[in-house]
């Protein structure tokens, strides 16, 4: 009978860690990843390759006479000291989140995610769009949203152009779009099942002003039936959004439309477009630089699944506002756009709004102006009751048929806990501000637009 070979402990880890780098090499490994594109980024080839070394070497070192103990004892002090340092950094990541509440608690979910981007300059006519028939999720700081946009990239169902039924269609920026939440929870969805009214919302960020809002309509959305337009007025960035002077120095780098008056009688304007050709925007899909899949999935699976990589996500988010049109505008938490604009601003805004109003009026449409207010808005008003440009729209509505403004900053004003209807580490509405903006929209849709805006019409006519 043979002497039966036994195998040290040393020998069996040796042999094992030897044979997991051999297997797991990037092209292996990639074939088990259901991720497209992973066998190509070269942080994935550079991991795993790092991975197979970090195996074979040690393995290799236990499989010696002599090395087998140390090499082995040397490799648990790394991998236990290692598994530890993790430990108290989301340990201590906890502790801020949940204790000294410094910090947004990881919003977990990935369904949807892709490299795709959100926000893409494509459009000819009005610049910043989406990519018809693409999705991709947010996620930042307090923010994990999924985003599909439909067969015309709006953020939206499918939609018919034509229809006998009752609709109304929603123009606006980030606050339209549903900006950080799921289209279930944004106001225009919770308005149209409170109102049993299909409202299509063509809203999107992106630096999206009155000028873009209109072009789109003009261009776009006028062709689908509809009986009234809700068209969203944010003070906070409209007015800069639409300047052209302001677009020279923060959007140099993108192609936008901007309405230029003539002179100073604002009786004569002007599209103009900054960039002029579309295609060398830095958000032209083509020039926007591809993110490595494995750097981007591994950053999105440590920002939503850890409070390490929440807090991470936060501070990416304050420091990204750093010098940026959003950072311009915060610094003095008294000042509000709703009196701090300039003449040939508010007659810029008019002029759009006046076009959209033109376009609705030739086709029995109502036109209804919401204005949003934000954080800084409420707050300035609390200090002084002035309101500059709500008294200008309203005179423009009171002398312009079928023309509506509501002004939800009295609403948001009187609620003590007007904060909570934002994000903390964002300026945009919560799921809790949507459907406040939601109910106060009913209310007034209910008691102002209640009587039918045109007699039976066929679709399409």
């Amino acid at each position: 009978m043979g002497e039966t070979v036994k195998l040290s402990k040393t020998t069996i880890i040796g042999v094992a860690l030897v044979l997991t780098g051999v297997l797991a090499n990037p092209w292996i490994l990639a074939l088990m990843i259901p991720v497209e594109g992973f066998n190509e980024s070269r942080l994935f080839i550079l991991i795993t390759l790092l991975f197979d070394l970090m195996c074979v070497v040690p393995g290799a070192l236990m499989l010696l006479p002599g090395f087998g103990e140390k090499v082995l004892r040397f490799t648990i002090l790394v991998v236990v000291n290692g598994v530890l340092f993790l430990l108290l950094v989301e340990g201590s990541a906890f502790i801020w989140v949940k204790v000294f509440k410094e910090g947004p608690s990881p919003v977990r979910g990935a369904k949807g995610l892709s490299t795709t981007p959100l926000w893409v300059d494509v459009n000819p006519d009005w610049g910043v769009w989406h990519l018809p028939n693409t999705h991709n999720r947010q996620i930042r700081a307090e923010i994990n949203a999924p985003y599909y946009y439909n067969e015309i990239g709006a953020r939206d169902f499918d939609h018919p152009e034509s229809s006998t039924k009752s609709r109304y269609l929603l123009l606006g920026d980030s606050f339209a779009e549903g900006y950080g939440v799921d289209t279930t929870n944004r106001f225009s969805n919770i308005l149209a099942a409170k109102l049993e009214t299909p409202i299509l919302n063509f809203g999107t960020s992106g630096n999206f002003g009155t000028t873009q809002a209109r072009l789109l309509y003009e261009n776009l959305a006028t062709s689908y039936d509809h009986e009234v337009v809700i068209m969203t007025i944010l003070p906070e960035n409209d007015f800069t959004d639409d300047d052209f002077s302001f677009g020279q120095e923060f959007f140099s780098n993108r192609y936008r439309p901007y309405l230029v008056p003539s002179d100073d009688s604002y009786s004569d304007f002007s599209i103009q477009y900054y960039l002029a050709d579309l295609k060398k925007s830095d958000w032209y899909p083509e020039n926007i630089q591809q993110r490595d899949k494995l750097v981007f999935y591994l950053g999105a699976l440590f920002k939503t699944h850890t409070y390490a990589g929440s807090l991470y996500a936060m501070h990416q988010r304050i420091g990204s506002l750093k010098g940026s049109q959003e950072y311009f505008m915060a610094g003095d938490t008294t000042h509000s756009w709703y009196n701090g604009f300039e003449d040939r601003n508010y007659a810029v805004m008019e002029e759009n709004i006046l076009q959209v109003w033109d376009n609705c009026h030739k086709n029995n449409r109502k036109l209804l102006l919401m204005m949003i207010p934000g954080k800084a808005d409420v707050y300035a008003f609390r200090n002084s009751a002035d309101n500059r440009l709500t008294d200008n729209l309203t005179e423009l509505a009171d002398s312009t048929q079928g023309l509506y403004v509501i002004d939800l900053l009295p609403y948001f004003t009187q609620r003590a806990d007007y904060s909570e209807l934002y994000f903390t580490y964002d300026g945009h509405w919560n799921e809790k501000g949507h459907k406040y903006t939601a109910d106060v929209l009913e209310e007034y849709i209910r008691a102002e637009l209640s009587e039918p805006v045109v007699s039976f019409r066929i679709a399409g006519k």
